[in-house]
């Protein structure tokens, strides 16, 4: 997955490249990255399968919400479509992906955006330091530090994590 990630970076930043742009075209790249997904889509598609086999022998009642794929296999077992766990599988990359990448690009911003403001980042501080010392379990509660949340929300404002995606419809 991190070799996926980082392959899709290194593509983003190629954009006028075709090699980089058409998986397709049998570059060394290309091969590299059809080995690494297909290994990551099988390894996917064997826990999917395993949930499948505990799901099948288990009593597992409607509210039961363990976990992303239970639910999802849940939902699945009502349609007849033979694609079900190909589609889970995409669902399932798509999410980690971009929780991954949506969590280190919004702490980034928020980095930059506390080094562009000095007074924003001293009081930030302040406002840890001053919860950290009412509680002396060294746990910070986020609903206690309402300024850092503003700073991240505004980070968040000005600098979106995602604003392409890409999906494919099958129909």
């Amino acid at each position: 997955i991190k070799f996926l990630g980082n392959e899709a970076d290194r593509r983003i930043k190629s954009i006028y490249n075709p090699a980089a742009q058409f998986y397709s075209l049998p570059t060394p790249a290309n091969r590299k990255h059809k080995e690494n997904l297909q290994f990551v889509r099988n390894s996917v598609k064997n826990i999917i399968l395993e949930h499948q086999k505990i799901l099948s022998t288990s009593k597992v009642t409607s509210t039961d919400h363990s976990n992303l794929t239970t639910n999802f296999l849940q939902s699945a077992s009502n349609t007849q479509d033979p694609n079900h766990v190909e589609d889970i599988i995409d669902v399932l990359l798509t999410v980690h992906i971009a929780s991954f990448h949506s969590v280190l690009s919004a702490l980034q911003y928020i980095f930059y955006c506390l080094a562009c403001n000095i007074e924003a980042q001293e009081k930030c501080y302040e406002e840890i330091q001053t919860v950290l010392k009412k509680d002396d379990s060294k746990d910070l509660n986020p609903d206690q530090l309402q300024y850092c949340n503003a700073v991240a929300m505004e980070a968040l404002r000005l600098y979106p994590g995602f604003i392409v995606t890409s999906r494919k419809l099958d129909k």
